[in-house]
C-alpha cells in the first residue's frame, strides 16, 4: 500500500534516487547485492526485509527521521519497494558521509555502503582500513566477534582483500 507501491523493484528505485538525490546506478547495484532486486524477501536469521535488508529498528529509526519529507507514514511497510529504497537511500548517505578512505581504496559506492550496513561505520572503517594496509588480513580478525558471527557463512576464509573484491 501507499504512494508507489505498485511500482516494480527497479522503477522504485530509480523513483527514489531521483527524490534522494542519489544515484540510481549505484542504489541499483546495492540492491542487487542486498536482496538480487526481490522487495518482498526476508532474511530469516533477523528482522531485515525488503529490497535492501533493512532490520526493524534501523527501519523505524529512518522513518521517523527521514520519512516526514517524503511522505513516508509512519507504519510504512519495508515491503514497498519504494518506500524501502527510499529509506535505504537515506540511510547510505548518512553511513557514506562517516566513511572517509573508501574513495582512496579503490572501493565503490555500493560496495562502501554494503559494508556500513552490514557491519556499521566504524565496523567499515576497520575493514577499509585493513584493506589498504593489509588486505590479507583475515576478515574474520578485522570485524567484531557479533558481526563475524552474524555473517560466518559468507565471511567464511577470506582475506579482507578477496572479501571486499567478492562484495
Amino acid at each position: 500500500s501507499g504512494q508507489y507501491a505498485n511500482l516494480s523493484p527497479v522503477d522504485a528505485i530509480k523513483q527514489a534516487a531521483k527524490v534522494t538525490g542519489m544515484d540510481e546506478n549505484t542504489l541499483l547495484a546495492y540492491a542487487k547485492i542486498e536482496s538480487g532486486l526481490r522487495s518482498g524477501i526476508q532474511n530469516s536469521a533477523s528482522s531485515a526485509a525488503g529490497l535492501f535488508q533493512i532490520v526493524t529498528p534501523t527501519w523505524d529509526s529512518l522513518v521517523a527521521r527521514k520519512g516526514p519529507q517524503y511522505g513516508i507514514p509512519p507504519n510504512a511497510s519495508k515491503s514497498n519497494p519504494y518506500y524501502n529504497a527510499v529509506m535505504a537511500a537515506e540511510y547510505a548517505k548518512e553511513n557514506l558521509a562517516q566513511l572517509t578512505e573508501y574513495k582512496s581504496a579503490g572501493i565503490e559506492d555500493s560496495t562502501a555502503m554494503y559494508l556500513a550496513h552490514h557491519y556499521g561505520p566504524s565496523g567499515a572503517n576497520k575493514i577499509i582500513t585493513q584493506l589498504k594496509s593489509d588486505p590479507n588480513n583475515l576478515m574474520r580478525s578485522a570485524v567484531s566477534n557479533s558481526a563475524y558471527n552474524s555473517n560466518q557463512k559468507e565471511i567464511g576464509n577470506h582475506t579482507v582483500g578477496s572479501y571486499v573484491q567478492q562484495v
